[in-house]
């Protein structure tokens, strides 16, 4: 993509200042009041001082993110300790408050009626997406799995519950170039609406 993808430039909200994507991810997770935990690795020392003196972010590093992304899930578990939570990649800057506010609706709601807490996946069109929602029952054997292993497999198998958004932000990574573009101008789309 030419750049770091979290660094990559993202549009501001009105009259702030000029933001990136891994500041758009963090904004809407904290907007939805989440506290955050930033798993950096690679180029990790730039997240740090990025989010330095942040209210409601911790920022954490993970060594070995060569190994994979449940590494970093595992490495953020650490820093939460034995709590739930939600996790979505950096480079979703186009999941809004919205999305969030869904998912806990729908713990909420569990809660009343008594039913076990699962995790519980956004999506759209049925299509499972991010953030995920999970809960603190699974955080041990999510610790004990292997390196490598990823995670999404395991929670599949964990009867989720997919959240139905009206949003396909939930699909949408920055995975390229085009994407990147792409979500660019989706994203002015919605600054204008």
């Amino acid at each position: 993509m030419g750049s770091w993808k979290p660094l990559l430039p993202w549009r501001s909200t009105a009259g702030g200042s000029p933001r990136c994507v891994v500041e758009a991810t963090v904004d809407s997770a904290l907007a939805s009041g989440c506290r955050v935990v930033l798993v950096g690795g690679y180029r990790g020392e730039e997240l740090a001082s990025l989010f330095a003196g942040r209210v409601g972010v911790e920022v954490v590093q993970n060594p070995g993110w060569e190994r994979g992304m449940l590494g970093s899930i595992q490495r953020g578990m650490e820093a939460l300790g034995p709590l739930p939570f939600f996790t979505i990649p950096a480079d979703m800057p186009l999941v809004g408050p919205a999305v969030y506010a869904r998912l806990l609706e729908i713990l909420a709601e569990r809660e009343r009626a008594e039913l076990p807490t699962v995790p519980l996946f956004a999506s759209f069109r049925g299509e499972a997406g991010h953030p995920v929602f999970i809960p603190a029952s699974l955080a041990p054997r999510i610790a004990s799995l292997p390196p490598g292993e990823r995670l999404r497999p395991f929670l599949l198998r964990e009867a989720p519950l997919f959240v139905e958004c009206s949003d396909e932000s939930v699909l949408i990574d920055l995975d390229d170039g085009a994407a990147y573009e792409a979500a660019l101008a989706q994203s002015s789309l919605r600054g204008k609406a």
